[in-house]
C-alpha cells in the first residue's frame, strides 16, 4: 500500500508521493533532476507558453517507456494568479507533467525545511509554475525552502522537480 510521504521509483527517477486518491497518486521528483530556464524570453510569460512546459511534456515525458507513459494521467493544471503580487497566471492547461504552483507547494509541505531540494548532495533552487511579480518572472523555492513570492527572471537556469498524477492499481 503506497503512503503519502513515501519515496517510490518510477522510470529512472525517485518520486515523493504528495497526495493519493482512489486510484491515483501525485508524485514530485524527490530531488532536482536538472536545471534549465523557465522560458527563453522574459516578456509576458505564463505556464501555458513556457518552454519548460514544452520540455516536460515532450522530451522529459519521452524518457518513460510506453507502459510507464500509459500510467501518467493528463491533468487539468489550474494556473491561478500570484496571490502575493496579483500577477495573472494565464490560462489553465492540460498536462501530463507539470511544476507545482505556489499554492500546491504550500499545501503539500508543512514548512520551508520540507521544501528544500538537492541535486548531487548540493542544495538547489527549483522552479514553481506560478507567476512572479510580473510575467517576466516566475516563482521558485530558494535554498532554505522559502517560496520567492516575487520570483526570478524566467531566463535564468534553476532546478526542475517535475510533478505528475500517476494511475495505480
Amino acid at each position: 500500500m503506497i503512503k503519502i510521504g513515501e519515496i517510490i521509483e518510477f522510470g529512472a527517477y525517485y518520486w515523493r508521493v504528495l497526495d493519493k486518491t482512489d486510484c491515483k497518486i501525485l508524485l514530485l521528483a524527490d530531488s532536482v533532476l536538472s536545471s534549465r530556464e523557465y522560458t527563453k524570453k522574459s516578456t509576458d510569460t505564463t505556464w501555458e507558453y513556457s518552454s519548460i512546459r514544452c520540455y516536460l511534456n515532450d522530451d522529459f515525458f519521452n524518457t518513460f517507456d510506453d507502459s510507464q507513459k500509459n500510467k501518467i494521467l493528463k491533468t487539468k493544471v489550474i494556473n491561478n494568479k500570484n496571490h502575493y503580487t496579483n500577477t495573472t497566471g494565464g490560462n489553465d492547461t492540460e498536462d501530463k507533467i507539470f511544476l507545482l504552483s505556489n499554492d500546491e507547494a504550500n499545501k503539500y509541505f508543512r514548512d520551508s525545511s520540507e521544501r528544500r531540494a538537492f541535486k548531487d548532495n548540493k542544495e538547489c533552487w527549483w522552479w514553481l509554475r506560478s507567476p512572479g511579480g510580473d510575467n517576466g518572472f516566475s516563482t521558485f523555492v530558494d535554498l532554505d525552502g522559502n517560496i520567492s513570492k516575487g520570483g526570478g527572471n524566467v531566463e535564468i537556469n534553476l532546478g526542475i522537480r517535475p510533478a505528475m498524477w500517476l494511475k495505480f492499481l
